[in-house]
């Protein structure tokens, strides 16, 4: 079944998010796009010119609506952003490249630390790997936002699945995020997937806090002898099946290689900034 999509946001609804940010949502709810995939048209400062960041699914309307709203507020699309390569945020790409002819930067033509080609915003790429290699999130520092894409979702927790995605380095991403919220320079985020995030900080420590718990589950079923990744995902996931069961299973592998890079359960708490345990009675995030 289909996850709710977020309070108020409307598939096919341009929606005012930042000052230099519109939220388009695609229609492709599903149990591992909760809601669907945010798509983000960024204005410059002169209104002129527009960045397309995550056209989303092959959805003809919706790529039309993308285009349609950035040329109805005069401006011209100078690029398409990815934040990383799976599907349900890139699919779009072939129809926006020929309606535009813009474009597509990615993690590989963006290095960290680049400025997007958007006038008089200083729109700033970051690398945040970890959900995949080659994950990014872009600041607008102008509005204190920071787009996230899969890094940091709006609800629920993202996996981070074997072998393209890496826990170690997914936690530095997430510190990354967490310590520009506390120097002031990020006060709300913008996800890929679900409503925007207005209170970062306690959002970022909920993430870092449920992946040492997640850890030390899964420390505690190796030192129980249970050493198959599936039997592992069925103690921790038992009321995940289907895809999203699948996605357990993966994740349990990327757990496991982070457990033997770090043998030592004394040093998580130093690569894991320690807020508390999982606030979710259910435990039934990934």
């Amino acid at each position: 079944m289909a996850e709710k999509r977020p309070p108020g946001v409307a598939v096919g609804v341009p929606e005012r998010v930042a000052p230099s940010a519109l939220r388009v949502l695609a229609p492709n709810p599903s149990p591992m796009t909760l809601g669907g995939t945010n798509s983000y048209l960024l204005f410059g400062a002169s209104g002129a010119d527009a960045l397309i960041v995550d056209p989303g699914p092959a959805d003809e309307a919706h790529i039309q609506l993308l285009v349609r709203t950035a040329r109805a507020h005069g401006a011209r699309i100078a690029a398409t952003v990815l934040s990383h390569h799976h599907v349900d945020h890139s699919e779009a790409v072939p129809g926006v490249v020929e309606l535009t002819e813009a474009p597509v930067l990615t993690f590989a033509e963006l290095p960290d630390g680049a400025e997007l080609p958007l006038s008089g915003v200083g729109a700033r790429v970051l690398h945040t790997p970890g959900h995949t290699a080659d994950s990014i999130s872009i600041l607008l520092p102008r509005d204190g936002v920071l787009l996230t894409g899969d890094h940091i979702l709006g609800t629920g927790t993202t996996v981070v699945l074997h072998p393209d995605g890496h826990l170690g380095t997914y936690l530095d991403s997430l510190e990354l995020v967490h310590q520009l919220a506390h120097e002031g320079a990020v006060t709300r985020l913008l996800p890929g997937h679900g409503p925007m995030v207005e209170d970062p900080i306690p959002w970022v420590e909920h993430y870092q806090s449920h992946r040492f718990d997640r850890l030390a589950d899964v420390r505690a079923a190796l030192e129980d002898g249970i050493t198959a990744p599936e039997e592992i995902a069925a103690r921790i996931y038992p009321h995940l099946d289907g895809l999203r069961g699948w996605a357990g299973g993966k994740i349990v592998e990327a757990q496991m290689l982070y457990v033997q890079e770090n043998p030592d359960p004394e040093a998580d708490e130093h690569a894991i900034p320690y807020h508390g345990h999982c606030t979710d009675p259910t435990h039934g995030h990934l």
